[in-house]
Parts: C-alpha cells; sequence; structure tokens
C-alpha cells in the first residue's frame, strides 16, 4: 500500500518558508524500481544541461564549462533513475526532450549515461542532489498530501554555510539497499533512518533521512534537506544533477546536470535536446504533387 501511493502521487519536498510551505521538488517512483526526480513547482521553462566531466582526484570541486557538454532545452526535464542503472533527463511532460534508448541499437537517444543498478546503489555519497534559490518564487500549497515530505527548520541542516549566511536550498537522496531497512523506524509516510558518517564533511555528523520505499528491488531513497550557500546567475531557479557512471577504480566519471532558468551567457556549442517529431510522408496519391509518367514524382 505504501509503495503503490507513493508511486501513484509521488511525493513532494517541502520546506516552511516563514507561515508558508513551498514545494521545492517532487519525487516519483518509476514502475521498473527506479525513481524521478523533478521540479514542476517553479515557472522556468528554458534551461541548460549539461554532461559534466568529474575527476575525483581533484579536491576543488568547481568545474569548468570547457569541461562539459553543453545542451538546451524549451521545456522542464526530469531525471530519470531506472532499475538497471539508466539515467536520463526526459521531457517532464512526454514528448517535448529527446531520450530514451535507440531502439536498433540500444544506445542513448539524447542525454544519458549508465549509473550503479539501483540494486547496487553508491555507497560514497548521495546518488543525486538538487538545489533550489530564490524560494519566494516556488509554488505555495494549500495544503498537504499525505505523501509529502515536509522539513520543517528543525529538520533542516546546515551545508557550507552558517545560519546567518545561507540562501538556498541543498535536497539530496541516497539509494539504500535492502538490508538498510533494518535501521528504518516510524511507519506510513513518516518513515525515517538516521546514519552515521565517518568524516562527513570534516566531521563525524549522523543525518537523519525521511524514507520513499522504492518498488520491487525493495531499495529505498533516503531524503535530506540542507541550507547552503551559492552564487546562481538567477534570481530564483533550480539545479538537478544525478550519479555518475563511474566505475570501480576509476578516478574519472560523468554525470548530468540541468539548470533553470537558462543562463544568458550563449554557449556556441550547444546542442538543443527539443523533440521534433518526424515528418510523415503524405500517404494521399492526391498530397503528391503533379507527376508525369502516372506514377508518383520522386
Amino acid at each position: 500500500m505504501i509503495v503503490r501511493d507513493y508511486g501513484r502521487y509521488g511525493s513532494r519536498i517541502v520546506i516552511e518558508d516563514g507561515a508558508v510551505r513551498r514545494a521545492l521538488f517532487k519525487i516519483q517512483p518509476l514502475p521498473d524500481g527506479g525513481y524521478a526526480v523533478l521540479a514542476p513547482y517553479h515557472d522556468a521553462r528554458e534551461g541548460w544541461l549539461a554532461r559534466q566531466h568529474v575527476d575525483y582526484r581533484q579536491t576543488d570541486s568547481r568545474i569548468r564549462l570547457s569541461d562539459m557538454e553543453h545542451f538546451t532545452a524549451s521545456d522542464r526535464v526530469k531525471l530519470s533513475h531506472h532499475r538497471d542503472g539508466f539515467v536520463q533527463f526526459s521531457g517532464e511532460v512526454a514528448g517535448t526532450i529527446i531520450s530514451g534508448r535507440d531502439a536498433q541499437t540500444g544506445e542513448p537517444r539524447g542525454l544519458a549515461v549508465q549509473s550503479a543498478p539501483i540494486g547496487l546503489p553508491i555507497t560514497t555519497g548521495p546518488t543525486f542532489g538538487c538545489v533550489s534559490w530564490g524560494i519566494s518564487s516556488f509554488r505555495a500549497l494549500p495544503g498537504l498530501r499525505r505523501s509529502d515530505l515536509l522539513f520543517p527548520a528543525a529538520d533542516i541542516y546546515y551545508r557550507r554555510c552558517r545560519p546567518d549566511t545561507w540562501n538556498a536550498y541543498l535536497v539530496e537522496g541516497w539509494v539504500f539497499w535492502p538490508p538498510m531497512w533494518a535501521g528504518v523506524h516510524g511507519d506510513e509516510y513518516n518513515l525515517r533512518l538516521s546514519v552515521g558518517f565517518r568524516n562527513f564533511e570534516g566531521s563525524g555528523a549522523n543525518l537523519e533521512f525521511r524514507v520513499i520505499p522504492l518498488r520491487r528491488a525493495n531499495c529505498f531513497l533516503g531524503i535530506s534537506v540542507h541550507k547552503t550557500r551559492t552564487a546562481f546567475p538567477s534570481a530564483s531557479g533550480f539545479q538537478i544533477a544525478g550519479p555518475s557512471d563511474r566505475r570501480r577504480g576509476s578516478t574519472t566519471a560523468n554525470a548530468l546536470i540541468a539548470m533553470y532558468p537558462r543562463f544568458e551567457e550563449t554557449i556556441l556549442n550547444a546542442r538543443p535536446l527539443d523533440y521534433v517529431a518526424p515528418v510523415q510522408p503524405p500517404s494521399d496519391p492526391a498530397m503528391l504533387g503533379p507527376t508525369t509518367s502516372g506514377e508518383p514524382s520522386a
């Protein structure tokens, strides 16, 4: 019952902005045992997306634009992480973004990477991360659904900021494998897990996660929310970053990232991900134009 309801409605990630409750992101379990992350609560439609090259040997987390493959989109995207590890950006509205696998070759169409399967999750860090800023532009909610995850101020951590320096929210999602159910407590839509991390951000802190069950694989998502400090070019917007395709023993990898709204600077080598339906040849002979030999013209 819990998994079915989470899958039907998804879970809105909700924070308290003074006396107002605002939805930041939505987590939607997928039928195959994976999940999708989307941000339908902001007005931005045109975005910038990239496949970024990550070098895990570097301690500086800044990534140069020159290390990315650039893409653009004229509608909002969602990040989908499928059970087999296929990670892609697809359209929030079906049919608006090039996505999926080629039916003949199996190769990705659009923007995708092959990451860890849901049943063999990443253990060295969160699987995905989302940032939102300019919170007053996100949708205010008149009420809550049972599947919503409300994070009051007392349940939100500080990441790379202090209580007087933050200006954005960071939402992180971890995929936990089935044995971790042994640490989950609560019931219905208030499932929680407390995990201690060695040397987490320079400390030995414990973090408490809200739990979202996933289908089939018996794994689950752990969601935490942090206040943080950012310097994005727009007054309000959001960013979604997915898992990488890093392999065991490798020091480099590729990961997907999307940011809305699209920043003003033009990236000359950006490729559009907008889906354009192929033009079908007319089937009515009368629509084929004049002929000279009684046969349709070429």
